[in-house]
């Protein structure tokens, strides 16, 4: 057969079914998730309707499709630059493309879904959701419901808006996607920022919402010597609070599980304010 041929005979995805692909994923990633092959029947059901393009014959199709019915586990936002490229090597593979195998295919899947998943969880779950809750609780005290519903849409249009972007991008540059994204110096940077973003605007939480005082005074010839005010706060404004975060924050690095750290600060909180050494600040004329 000559190239002319292959040419006239190449079938191609356009725009809608590689689009179609990304909100099949999008909204069925976690159908039939179980324990053996987790997001596998997911993946497959993302890919059913572009490969029934590339592959006509009913029989073939299902062939195909049973290979990508194997374990799979991956951040959906990042992780969607898998599907993306594997997208692009099923199409060059139903086009005649021989180097592309099947078990090359899952070799990339299975290989990569775990750092693109740590990559996920760090950018989304470390940082983004972190500063757009601190953001929806702010909005909610002068807002009402207003900023629960501002928080949805906002971690809604960033985790999709970044799995559109990763499965684009991995179907425009195939395989060599995956590689320029984890290698990138840029997306290493970006980490770094957003991370930096992240304890800026926990500290600010931090200031605002955990408030422990003491309410030990020394009454002196002098006068009262709130040990709060005059000389806690001289050192630095909500040094106990700054401490307690610091301290659970110590534990949780520990592997200290979060129910007993509530359990000890409840304890520690009852007995210290039944002695009186937390409370109010005492105020004297």
């Amino acid at each position: 057969m000559s190239n002319n041929d292959v040419q006239t005979n190449r079938v191609e995805l356009n725009l809608k079914d590689v689009r179609g692909a990304f909100w099949r994923w999008m909204f069925f990633c976690h159908s039939c998730y179980n324990y053996e092959l987790y997001q596998g029947m997911g993946v497959t059901h993302a890919l059913s309707k572009a490969m029934s393009k590339l592959y006509p014959d009913r029989a073939q199709l299902g062939k195909e499709l049973s290979k990508h019915t194997i374990f799979f586990n991956s951040a959906t936002h990042t992780g969607s630059i898998i599907h993306g490229a594997v997208l692009a090597m099923e199409e060059e593979r139903a086009n005649g493309a021989e180097e592309i195998t099947p078990e090359l295919i899952n070799s990339i899947k299975s290989g990569l879904m775990g750092p693109l998943a740590g990559l996920g969880d760090s950018l989304v779950q470390g940082v983004m959701v972190p500063i757009l809750l601190a953001l929806g609780i702010t909005l909610t005290e002068s807002l009402g419901v207003a900023g629960p519903l501002i928080y949805t849409a906002l971690i809604s249009i960033v985790v999709l808006g970044l799995a559109y972007v990763f499965w684009m991008q991995g179907y425009k540059l195939g395989t060599e996607a995956i590689g320029k994204i984890i290698n990138s110096g840029l997306m290493k940077n970006i980490l770094g920022a957003a991370g930096i973003l992240g304890c800026i605007v926990l500290g600010g939480l931090v200031s605002n919402y955990v408030s422990i005082t003491t309410s030990v005074y020394l009454p002196l010839s002098t006068g009262n010597f709130v040990l709060q005010t005059n000389f806690l706060d001289k050192l630095m404004p909500n040094l106990l609070s700054l401490a307690t975060t610091m301290g659970v924050y110590g534990l949780v690095r520990k592997g200290v599980k979060s129910n007993k750290i509530l359990l000890g600060l409840f304890i520690i909180g009852a007995i210290l304010g039944f002695l009186g050494i937390l409370g109010p600040v005492p105020v004297f004329e």
